[in-house]
């Protein structure tokens, strides 16, 4: 566990590794604990291997809540630990948590896989017809939609190490993983609450602003009917227009303002005619 909360301190301050492996390690509770503390900070870790490490389901408790804050590890390899049905079941809260559409919007979304070549299944997870179906729904999950979307975009340019044109790129980067991450959210909101394969629709809420997606499915649920709000996003365009607050954040365009705009437009035509 000493070794296991060392490097759970590098991990919350590097910036350069991607892989970390502490397979066959007695990390234990304690040193997960610790672990899973520095992936709430790290961005950098893309795979980390914990299998064999003596953990427990409370250990797994506090990584998988751990996890809904980090946008970056996609492979987690969890076999040949002390997991029971109970920690399997955290596993799938924290990409898939359907206790509201908020909290399916901070789900992770990032991650690909919780095992490597090992089988989930052990003495404290036999492979029963119930934990089969547990780690079935799960496989769903990370196979719809956080493998499904999860592929990059190529970016098309020639980046020098001068500073601006890095600064340009991590910027493209930082949108190009958000836009990602925000598919994946909406493909799970839509997934949990509409079960009808309703593809038309699919896209154009999908585009919505994060803030706003919550809100349309809730009225989509109320109504239950999808065509409803389509045609009036179709209608109304701006409503998916976007713009950045002084602080860099990205902000619905007010209606109003938007109404203003077309009513001063529309007199500068009529001024020219």
């Amino acid at each position: 566990p000493e070794g296991a909360t060392c490097i759970a301190r590098i991990l919350s301050k590097d910036n350069y590794l991607r892989h970390v492996s502490l397979a066959h390690n007695p990390v234990g509770n304690v040193g997960v604990m610790a672990i899973a503390s520095a992936l709430e900070q790290n961005a950098t870790l893309e795979k980390l291997d914990l299998s064999h490490c003596d953990i427990d389901d409370g250990g797994i408790r506090k990584l998988a809540l751990s996890l809904k804050s980090n946008t970056r590890l996609k492979y987690l390899h969890l076999e040949g630990n002390y997991i029971s049905s109970v920690g399997i079941s955290c596993l799938m809260k924290c990409v898939y948590d359907t206790a509201s559409m908020q909290s399916l919007w901070e789900s992770n979304h990032t991650l690909r896989a919780f095992w490597g070549r090992g089988s989930p299944y052990s003495p404290s997870f036999p492979e029963t017809s119930f934990n089969r179906q547990l780690v079935r729904q799960l496989g769903e999950i990370l196979a719809a939609c956080n493998r499904r979307y999860s592929e990059p975009v190529l970016i098309v340019g020639n980046y020098s190490s001068s500073s601006s044109t890095a600064s340009a790129y991590a910027s493209t980067r930082t949108k190009r993983a958000y836009k990602i991450r925000a598919r994946i959210a909406a493909c799970k909101i839509l997934r949990h609450y509409i079960r009808e394969k309703m593809l038309e629709y699919w896209e154009c809420v999908e585009s919505m602003e994060e803030k706003l997606v919550p809100n349309v499915i809730a009225w989509l649920v109320n109504y239950g009917d999808v065509g409803v709000i389509y045609g009036v996003v179709k209608d109304m365009p701006w409503l998916l227009e976007k713009k950045l607050d002084r602080d860099g954040n990205l902000v619905l365009v007010d209606e109003n303002a938007r109404s203003t705009r077309m009513d001063a437009s529309m007199m500068v035509e009529r001024g020219r005619m």
